[in-house]
């Protein structure tokens, strides 16, 4: 009877409680990521608009100007716009861009969505919605590898649909990772090791062999494209003054990058103490990723996701040394690691592992935390109040929130241990 009624409304008849309930996802989802806007959206006084200068200097970066980097768009722009490029249309194809990303995101966040009418999970979806995870997305709105990231989701959603051939998928999403990587380099620490996980449900480690490959190679030409001598000759229409947005910054080399994060964090001892006081921040925020996921999330699903969050994350990590955007990076890699699961929902439903062994035990682990009253309140906490830094996608939250949320973890392990304490004696 069950089995019959699942059927029809799979086929097309109105299952009005999934219905209702699925549309009031969407709301709560919605109004966290609308809520975040309002204050994670930054107006610049100086005629940019709401997109910062350092990210309109990409589109005025062509090959034609000695880019080799990032130019790749900025070239197409040149051909579309020789006159020069206007703020108004960078700020409307940021904004559509934005808008595809986001459209993505609470799409895979209600679709996957598993904990029905539960206050506690619809709360943990709202602030997951209104957390660093979004905010990432506003304030570096007009950033190319937003736009290398829509490519490459819109270009796996649409083979996947259309295409049976798992082959001539893989051929796709290997192909669509060039441009990805001509128009930001920094889609090869997300693209490429996501490609696994949009290629198939429960990816093996063959699947990633080729990956691997095209992820070295990718990586060894954008070092060799880094060594350039420039010539900009293009320019932005800003509200009526031409101008030349700095935009040398794309041309940096990846050996000084490297150099200038080094110094910049071990140049004296209040530089290190800064360096230091990232890792509380970072990990506070990721602890809170994977539990608000663990919450939100299906079983399989959730171990999938953490499967996916976890690779891209370590295969980006050459990017956290070369860059200080931390928070940016870690929401990336959450994004396209819930696209992804969304992407083969039905596939995970099906009995069976969806991740390795020491990733189902990491599941685990955090669903039994998740249960823990002063652990939901301090990730309650860390997801609501991340945005609230100043260009958190860079730091992820505040210090001192951070060191909150350990004073809760803290105070939770003395309960704990108590508890633990009292015990036998309750016992006896």
């Amino acid at each position: 009877m069950n089995e019959n009624n699942d059927q029809v409304g799979v086929l097309g008849a109105p299952d009005a409680p999934r219905s209702a309930s699925l549309r009031g996802l969407y709301w709560i989802t919605l109004c966290g990521v609308i809520m975040n806007s309002l204050r994670s959206l930054h107006e610049y006084a100086n005629g940019a608009l709401l997109t910062d200068p350092y990210w309109v200097g990409f589109y005025i970066t062509s090959y034609r100007d000695g880019f080799r980097r990032r130019a790749l768009f900025g070239s197409i722009c040149r051909h579309l716009f020789p006159g020069g490029m206007d703020i108004r249309v960078i700020n409307l194809w940021a904004f559509l861009v934005l808008s595809v990303l986001l459209i993505l995101l609470v799409r895979a966040l209600c679709r996957l969505y598993s904990d029905g009418n539960s206050v506690r999970g619809r709360l943990f979806l709202f602030a997951l919605s209104a957390s660093v995870l979004t905010a990432a997305f506003y304030e570096t709105l007009g950033d190319m590898l937003q736009l290398a990231l829509v490519l490459f989701c819109l270009t796996a959603l649409l083979s996947t649909r259309w295409l049976r051939s798992e082959s001539a998928r893989l051929v796709i999403l290997l192909a669509v990772a060039v441009p990805c990587a001509c128009i930001h380099e920094a889609s090869i620490f997300f693209a490429v090791p996501a490609l696994p996980f949009f290629l198939k449900p429960r990816p093996r480690l063959r699947d990633f062999a080729l990956p691997a490959c095209l992820y070295v190679a990718l990586l060894a030409l954008a070092h060799h494209w880094s060594e350039i001598y420039l010539h900009p000759t293009y320019h932005a229409n800003l509200l009526g003054h031409l101008t030349q947005p700095a935009a040398a910054s794309s041309a940096t080399t990846l050996h000084w990058e490297l150099v200038s994060e080094y110094h910049f964090y071990f140049s004296s001892r209040d530089a290190v103490l800064y360096f230091l006081g990232r890792f509380p921040r970072i990990l506070s925020l990721g602890f809170a990723y994977l539990v608000a996921v663990v919450v939100c999330l299906p079983r399989r699903i959730a171990e999938r996701t953490l499967y996916a969050f976890v690779c891209i994350v370590l295969c980006s990590l050459p990017l956290w040394c070369i860059a200080s955007d931390w928070g940016r990076f870690l929401s990336y890699a959450l994004f396209l690691a819930l696209v992804s699961s969304a992407l083969w929902q039905n596939e995970l439903a099906v009995d069976g592992p969806s991740a390795p062994a020491p990733i189902r035990r990491l599941g685990t682990q955090l669903e039994a935390l998740s249960h823990v009253e002063l652990l939901q309140f301090g990730v309650i906490f860390v997801l609501l109040t991340g945005p609230e830094t100043f260009a958190s996608h860079i730091e992820g939250m505040r210090l001192q929130d951070a060191l909150c949320f350990c004073f809760l973890a803290f105070a939770d392990l003395l309960a704990w241990i108590t508890r633990r304490a009292d015990g036998p004696q309750q016992a006896a």
